[in-house]
């Protein structure tokens, strides 16, 4: 993580360039169909693994036009803060009026076979 401050720009099929590498608003080229079907924010381009594909990717990731783009982006995944909300939700959730569910022992108490 600590070479993301030094690079321009992630290359590869690799899920961190999708979910990590956003929140350090670097561009990732995201290569093939790996990732297919994952949602990825605006930080990312998805190319085919055709050599002209890649060099047209690459060349968008690194013009100052895309780069304004994504300056301000926001990650999909969060801001990086979800357990210490999760804890505030649930210190200030009233669970007494939720329903008990009930569970029965169904251990087998007998002898199996004849």
């Amino acid at each position: 993580m600590s070479l993301l401050n030094e690079v321009d720009v992630v290359i590869g099929n690799s899920s961190s360039g999708i979910i990590e590498v956003p929140y350090f608003r670097k561009p990732t080229v995201n290569i093939g169909d790996r990732q297919k079907g994952r949602a990825h924010g605006p930080t990312v381009i998805s190319c085919g693994n055709e050599s002209m594909q890649i060099i047209r990717a690459i060349k968008q990731a690194l013009s100052e036009e895309f780069k304004n783009k994504i300056k301000n982006a926001v990650s999909i995944y969060g801001d990086g803060n979800a357990a210490s909300k999760i804890i505030e939700i649930l210190r200030t959730t009233d669970f007494k009026g939720l329903i008990k569910k009930s569970f029965y022992d169904v251990r087998f108490h007998g002898k199996l076979g004849s």
